[in-house]
């Protein structure tokens, strides 16, 4: 199918040409001794918004009784015995809640039970804190009892512990269930509690509900007995879980049917809840969590350590999914398929959020960031984390080209705009957690840890990550931990100089904002290429220059035995470095070979090459011969970089034309699915202009005709 176009569209776009920028070549050096780092922005915590560590607690045992729809109700009240531990002298006690009722407070010793004096307790609203004032100070390395009882609103707005319905098929009568949603900040609508993420404990939850209910928790139900106050009520307990942040605690009150599943590569069971009337559409969850926990098993080293995981579809669910440790919660999209009706799409995602979140479970979970401004790590590892993990449960579905290239269509457009921010974002209040779940944390992310395992290998990338996990394991770490695992695996393996550290690269691919441009200009008689950055805006903004990134080139040219096909990435030839205005790079081949830069997007960055490589470029992707060796992921990437490059006024319009001119000899997605989505953003903009006819009208002209005579 040949892709032409109107001779007037094509004059339109040439207007917005602009040439490649030439530089002249440096003294290569593999070592710099003035090797440059971006210093992260200290984060100024506003004192009253951020607990003080100075008491710590250690455990909760948390008792919760609901009325959830009985005799017209939706509340619920019960009390929560906090066993904590001073670091230093005071006499006051600080931690959150959220709209709820508290009554009256009491301090004890935990040896003893000795009643200290409670002077107040005030609820502060705009902080979400409890504040109460002792008598006497608290005794460092001393334990106590801090006892609440409070009282709630079971809302309908899915944060906290909040009610959810469904409509009965069967009786077509409505049922009601509770549900809780603490992630970022809500464990503190169910409960008064320390709720930062870096206040790990465990925790032992009672839940008193309807006899017809079921109660799920973090951890398997013990026993449920008779509630001896109300006829028809029962008292659900759990055992202590394992040292978790607030926002990991989950409980689920419903009348769910269950699948189970033996994960038998472990001691874990595994069981899908839902509506009774989607029982059929719990089947492919069932199938693909049991293996996919296995599959983290072995990446880790590290066995699931809960005893069970539940996953359970809920009909109102804000989020997509939740990672509540041994009980997901899912939005019933996000886990329910039913393969008469559902798309190949719907499974694709259903998978990869199974995998994200089972993930979640060790990258998160075990260990956690110490605060949001670190939240990528749990979010972005998770998201290439189920990557591999859906490759892996479906290799037919060449999922990691899939995700290249999704990558590069949702998250790159975005973070070539000048409002881009960093992965890495200084959290001052509790206001801007939530605006970090977005594009940047999760897919850039994402992207920046597919790079790293590209230039790490995956050798020094897996040992590294297992250590990790090994050694903050039920704790809390910052991105500087990871850093210094993964550096000492790859000095271990010599995938990386001595003088280089994975944490001064990465700071500049995390602190910063944004991502370059690299241009690379050949000089075909001296086989090398001249190669420099600068930070790429899609709006064609030239004049930012402080920015610096090192850069991981991997290269490969026509006849390359080593080229790399499908999705593979490959370790980089050469560090393009920070500072050094120009590098040039040896291993150019014959001036009548193309060469290709950023091997299947394995680094998080654009290239812009001369004309002439451009036009061998143009050429291979037209010869059936030859376009093969660029490899699917290749090919559009090659379509996409020249598109954005054109859109940014950095290189004519003639150039991303010709190319998908060669499309007409194209059997594979997602070369198709980047050409259309340019082309689909140009019509776009055309759209009420006076000559947007010219895209419209039958008339047309070869692309690489005009190309040729432009």
């Amino acid at each position: 199918m040949a892709v032409t176009m109107r001779l007037g569209l094509c004059l339109m776009l040439a207007a917005l040409a602009s040439g490649s920028p030439t530089t002249a070549p440096s003294e290569a050096k593999e070592c710099p001794a003035n090797l440059w780092a971006v210093e992260r922005v200290p984060e100024i915590f506003d004192k009253e918004y951020r607990l003080p560590r100075n008491v710590m607690p250690e455990h909760y045992d948390i008792r919760v009784d609901m009325n959830i729809g009985d005799g017209g109700k939706f509340d619920f009240e019960g009390h929560v015995d906090i066993l904590l531990q001073a670091t230093e002298p005071t006499n006051q006690i600080r931690l959150h809640s959220a709209e709820l009722q508290v009554e009256p407070v009491q301090v004890v010793e935990a040896e003893g039970g000795k009643a200290l004096t409670v002077q107040s307790q005030t609820l502060v609203t705009e902080q979400e804190q409890l504040r109460v004032e002792l008598g006497d100070k608290l005794v460092p390395n001393k334990k106590y009892i801090l006892k609440v009882p409070f009282s709630g609103k079971l809302g309908d707005d899915l944060h906290g512990l909040y009610r959810s319905s469904y409509l009965d098929e069967a009786t077509n009568a409505t049922r009601w269930l509770a549900v809780t949603q603490f992630e970022a900040i809500y464990a503190r609508k169910m409960f008064p509690c320390f709720d930062e993420p870096d206040f790990k404990a465990t925790f032992t939850i009672q839940a008193g509900h309807n006899g017809s209910l079921t109660a799920l928790s973090n951890m398997p139900a013990e026993k449920t007995v008779p509630f001896p106050e109300r006829p028809g009520f029962v008292l659900t307990s759990f055992p202590k879980t394992v040292p978790m942040s607030t926002y990991l605690v989950a409980l689920v009150v419903s009348d769910f049917y269950d699948t189970k599943a033996e994960h038998t590569e472990g001691k874990a069971q595994v069981a899908i809840w839902g509506r009774r009337d989607a029982a059929g559409q719990m089947k492919y969850a069932r199938e693909i969590a049991p293996k996919a926990m296995a599959f983290f098993e072995d990446y880790f080293d590290i066995k699931y350590p809960l005893p069970k995981q539940d996953m359970v579809a809920i009909p109102d669910f804000n989020a997509g999914a939740m990672e509540n440790w041994g009980l997901i919660t899912y939005r019933e999209a996000q886990l329910l398929f039913d393969p008469e009706a559902s798309s190949q799409t719907a499974k694709s995602a259903v998978a990869n959020t199974v995998v994200h979140e089972l993930a979640h479970q060790w990258f998160g979970n075990l260990v956690t960031m110490k605060w949001w401004s670190d939240l990528w790590l749990n979010e972005g590892f998770a998201t290439y984390m189920a990557t591999l993990g859906t490759a892996y449960l479906h290799p037919e579905w060449q999922h990691m080209e899939d995700v290249a290239v999704s990558q590069a269509l949702s998250m790159l457009p975005l973070d070539a705009l000048e409002s881009t921010h960093p992965v890495v974002q200084p959290i001052e209040h509790a206001r801007q957690i939530s605006q970090s779940f977005d594009t940047i944390t999760y897919r850039k992310g994402a992207a920046l840890l597919r790079m790293i395992h590209s230039f790490l290998g995956e050798k020094a990338f897996r040992e590294g990550v297992s250590r990790y996990l090994k050694t903050h394991e039920y704790g809390n770490a910052e991105q500087d931990d990871l850093w210094s695992h993964l550096t000492e695996e790859a000095h271990k393996g010599g995938v990386l100089p001595a003088c280089l550290s994975v944490k001064r690269i990465m700071d500049t691919w995390t602190v910063q904002s944004g991502f370059p441009v690299v241009t690379v200009t050949r000089d075909y008689d001296k086989g090398t290429a001249n190669v420099s950055q600068t930070r790429f805006f899609s709006s064609g903004n030239k004049n930012s220059s402080h920015e610096c990134w090192y850069v991981p080139l991997s290269f490969a040219s026509a006849g390359d035995s080593k080229q790399a096909v499908g999705s593979e990435t490959r370790p980089p030839q050469d560090w393009l470095r920070c500072k050094d205005p120009v590098q040039t790079v040896a291993g150019m081949p014959a001036k009548d070979k193309w060469v290709i830069f950023n091997i299947n997007m394995g680094g998080v960055y654009r290239v812009q090459y001369d004309d002439h490589n451009w036009a061998l470029l143009t050429a291979a992707l037209a010869d059936p011969k030859q376009r093969s060796s660029i490899g699917v992921v290749g090919r559009a990437q090659v379509i996409d970089d020249a598109f954005e490059l054109a859109q940014a006024l950095r290189l004519p319009y003639g150039v991303p034309l010709a190319l998908i001119n060669t499309l007409q000899m194209e059997e594979e997605f997602q070369p198709w699915r980047v050409a259309l989505n340019a082309l689909s953003r140009i019509d776009s903009l055309l759209k009420g202009d006076v000559r947007y006819h010219v895209f419209r009208v039958s008339e047309r002209l070869p692309v690489a005709g005009w190309a040729a005579r432009r």
